[in-house]
């Protein structure tokens, strides 16, 4: 294989992983689609639409999607273009999608892989990862900038959560009802 040359995986081999840096949408030679993943030290094609690359990262966490979606809308209070949060409470894994998650070319980033990045016209921007990979999206600088900062927001929400601090929840603050109105199923 030279270094030309990318593997490509099914979806059912894909395994989402710490390594990786951004997902984004191409089609093949018989127009059949796939996703490049730019990890910090290679690059495949998965045989897959970005979004079902995307859906097999959430499920891989026992999440879908829309479940990811609907968390940072309650967390951001936004509405468009959410980032989703993947992984425990204690290492969160962030991505934003650079378009409206809908749209068939969509990429996907990893917030925590970014380094830096750099403007060229008002709707490209290019994305440098830790290390020598970089990424080129047509994403506007203002849009850039907001999805960024929604990912901080979820991050920081994800990573204030601790599971000492969620077993000490002060449950004298909820309704509370007579344990003998319940009946088991």
């Amino acid at each position: 294989m030279s270094n030309s040359d990318l593997a490509i995986i099914s979806l059912k081999d894909f395994q989402f992983n710490d390594e990786i840096c951004v997902f984004e949408p191409y089609t093949l030679y018989d127009n059949s689609r796939c996703t490049l993943v730019t990890e910090q030290q290679r690059e495949y094609l998965v045989s897959a639409s970005t979004r079902r690359v995307i859906n097999r990262c959430c499920s891989t966490f026992g999440t879908s999607l829309e479940e990811c979606t609907r968390l940072s809308k309650e967390v951001t209070g936004a509405a468009n273009k959410l980032p989703i949060s993947l992984g425990t409470m204690d290492t969160p894994t962030v991505l934003f999608p650079t378009l409206s998650p809908d749209r068939a070319y969509t990429s996907w980033v990893v917030l925590g892989k970014i380094s830096r990045f750099s403007v060229g016209a008002a709707t490209n921007a290019t994305i440098f990862f830790n290390g020598d990979k970089s990424f080129e999206s047509q994403i506007s600088t203002s849009s850039l900038n907001s999805q960024i900062a929604r990912s901080y927001v979820i991050s920081q929400h994800y990573s204030s959560l601790n599971q000492r601090a969620i077993k000490n929840i002060d449950l004298s603050n909820f309704t509370k009802i007579d344990r003998k109105a319940i009946s088991k199923l």
